[in-house]
């Protein structure tokens, strides 16, 4: 499920991005809020690989406690 399906609002700042022999790092703060209004605060990082000039892995990672929100309004 898209988070943009369950959050109203939703925000991000690129803080670092770092070039890798596999593709890049990238570590972001993401703000907004979910379809309540309650708001959110994340640091998330993300590695991503490339091959043939296409994404061929994305590794993200965050705190579950800083989206709880979100977590809680998707279906299980």
């Amino acid at each position: 499920m898209s988070i943009r399906r369950i959050a109203s609002q939703w925000n991000y700042k690129v803080i670092r991005h770092i070039e890798t022999s596999s593709g890049f790092a990238r570590q972001l703060m993401v703000e907004g809020a979910d379809k309540n209004g309650q708001k959110f605060v994340a640091a998330t990082s993300m590695f991503v690989d490339i091959v043939d000039g296409k994404i061929a892995r994305i590794d993200e990672y965050f705190n579950p406690t800083d989206v709880a929100c979100l977590l809680e309004a998707m279906p299980t």
